[in-house]
C-alpha cells in the first residue's frame, strides 16, 4: 500500500542526488512511498517497475545499482526472498503512527550487508582507526610459530583482528536488533572490547556524504529512531507520537509524572471510544488534582475511571432535571484506577472540576 511521504528542499541540493540518474532520482521517491513505515521495500523489479511507472516502458535495474553504489539503498536476503532497506529513511521521514514491519530485518551475515556497512565506514574502524578487513586472509598459517613474521591481525581469532564485524549499536541484551540503524562497521577487537554493552555514543551520517561516519560525544545519549530498536513498546520513555500524548508531555507535567504512562494503543483507544473535548477536559482535572501522584500510577487507567464517573454524574443530572429533581435510586459498580484507595479520592478531584451532584463515596 502506498503511502504519503515528505520530499525535502535539501533533496534537490544533496550531491548524491546530484549524482543520480533522473530516473534513479525519480525511483528513489517511489521507494519511499511503497516502502513499509521502517524503510523496507521488496527488491523485486517487476513490482517495483509496476507500483513506480505503471505508464513507462524503462527498465530499472540500471537505477537500482546506481541506488546501491551510493549508499542509499541496501539489497539483503531473508526468508528466501529479496528486500531492500532504505538506510536513511526514519532520519527524514516523520511517521505519526508507525505500523509494525512485516518485512524481517537483515542477517549481519549477509555478505550485502557487510559490504554495505564496510563502504559506510570507509573501510575504517569508527572506533581504533586501523584500516578493516573485509574478510580473514585467505592464506593463514597453522600457527604463531609457523610464521612469526605474518600479521596475525587479518585473521579472525587473531589478537586485535582488524576483520569486519557488524556491531550492535544498542545491545540484543540490552532489547536491540538487526533493524538497519541499530548496526554498524567495527573491527572484530573493537566490538570484543565493547561485548554486550550498549554504545553510549551517538552515530552521525554526514548528510554530504554517504561514506562518512563520525562518533561525537562520548555522554551524549543513544539515538534510534522511532524506537524501534526497543522491545518494549509500554516504556513509560517511549517517544510521544499520539496527539494525546504529546498533549500530556508539552501540557500536563504533573500527570506526565505517573508511573505508567500512556502508550500509543492505549491512545488510540482511548480515541476511539471518548470523544477528544472530553479526554482533554478530564486530564486537565487530573492536573489539578494536588494528590494525584501518591493516589494513581496509570494514566490509562485512572484517566478511563474519572471519565466513566463524570458522564455517569452527567447522565444522573439530566435524569434527575427530566423527573424534577426526583430522587434516583440505582447501584453502580466501580472499577477503580490502579493505585485508588477509595471512590473519595477519585471524586475529590471530580468535585472541583465537576462539581458535587449525586454521587457520593459509594
Amino acid at each position: 500500500m502506498a503511502r504519503n511521504r515528505m520530499v525535502k528542499p535539501e533533496f534537490w541540493s544533496d550531491e548524491r542526488i546530484g549524482m543520480l540518474s533522473h530516473t534513479a532520482r525519480l525511483l528513489f521517491i517511489g521507494m519511499w512511498n511503497f516502502a513499509d513505515d521502517e524503510g523496507k521495500i521488496s527488491a523485486n523489479s517487476v513490482y517495483l517497475k509496476s507500483s513506480i511507472f505503471p505508464y513507462d516502458d524503462i527498465e530499472i535495474i540500471s537505477s537500482l545499482e546506481e541506488l546501491e553504489s551510493r549508499l542509499l539503498i541496501c539489497k539483503y536476503i531473508a526468508n528466501r526472498s529479496e528486500f531492500y532497506f532504505i538506510y536513511n529513511f526514519l532520519k527524514h521521514q516523520r511517521i505519526d503512527r508507525p505500523n509494525e514491519s512485516r518485512i524481517p530485518n537483515p542477517l549481519i551475515k549477509d555478505d550485502n550487508v557487510r559490504k554495505f556497512y564496510f563502504d559506510l565506514v570507509d573501510g575504517i574502524c569508527p572506533d581504533c582507526g586501523r584500516e578493516l578487513l573485509l574478510k580473514e586472509s585467505p592464506t593463514v598459517p597453522n600457527s604463531y610459530e609457523s610464521d612469526n613474521n605474518f600479521d596475525w591481525t587479518t585473521t579472525l581469532n587473531g589478537k586485535d583482528s582488524r576483520v569486519l564485524s557488524i556491531d550492535h549499536i544498542q545491545s540484543l541484551a540490552d532489547g536491540g536488533n538487526n533493524h538497519p540503524l541499530n548496526l554498524r562497521a567495527v573491527c572484530i577487537s573493537c566490538n570484543k572490547k565493547k561485548g554486550k554493552k550498549t554504545l553510549k555514543r551517538q552515530i552521525l551520517l554526514d548528510d554530504n556524504s554517504a561514506n562518512s561516519s563520525r562518533i561525537v560525544g562520548d555522554d551524549s545519549a543513544l539515538k534510534i529512531s522511532k524506537d524501534k530498536l526497543s522491545k518494549n513498546e509500554d516504556n513509560k520513555n517511549e517517544k510521544a507520537t499520539h496527539p494525546l500524548q504529546i498533549f500530556i508531555l508539552n501540557d500536563l507535567p504533573t500527570v506526565s509524572k505517573l508511573k505508567d504512562q500512556l502508550t500509543e494503543n492505549q491512545a488510540e483507544k482511548l480515541a476511539s471510544d471518548f470523544e477528544d473535548a472530553t479526554i482533554k477536559e478530564v486530564l486537565t482535572a487530573m492536573e489539578n488534582y494536588k494528590p494525584l501522584l501518591t493516589k494513581y500510577k496509570s494514566v490509562n487507567l485512572t484517566l478511563r475511571n474519572w471519565i466513566n464517573i463524570r458522564n455517569q454524574r452527567m447522565n444522573e443530572k439530566l435524569i434527575k432535571e427530566k423527573k424534577g429533581n426526583g430522587e434516583q435510586n440505582n447501584t453502580t459498580v466501580r472499577k477503580f484506577a490502579k493505585g485508588a484507595t477509595s471512590a473519595k479520592d477519585i471524586n475529590a478531584g471530580l468535585d472541583k472540576a465537576f462539581g458535587k451532584d449525586t454521587v457520593g463515596a459509594g
